[in-house]
């Protein structure tokens, strides 16, 4: 799980970044490469057959534009219940 910030201050759980990278063989044709907590892959034939992908590399070089990020947020931590420190207090020495 990672976790990321909001400026304001949420809390999320990165789910996957998605990069579309332009086929260099094929005009007009995209890849998708996402980036998950099972890894990175490609939906191009070379990575689907074990070979070298470009498209990969581009996006860990900076070179694949904007990502798409999926994230999910998390629920805030419970709240102390109002006596609770009443009770706290009752045993501090």
């Amino acid at each position: 799980m990672t976790l990321v910030q909001s400026p304001r201050g949420q809390v999320y759980d990165l789910r996957s970044v998605t990069y579309r990278v332009p086929s260099a063989t094929t005009d007009g044709t995209m890849h998708t490469v996402v980036i998950d907590d099972a890894g990175r892959h490609c939906s191009c034939k070379a990575y689907q057959y074990g070979r070298p992908c470009w498209h990969l590399r581009a996006v860990k070089d900076g070179n694949a534009g904007k990502p798409y990020v999926r994230l999910m947020p998390l629920p805030p931590p419970p709240a102390e219940h109002p006596g609770l420190a009443s009770v706290r207090d009752l045993y501090e020495v």
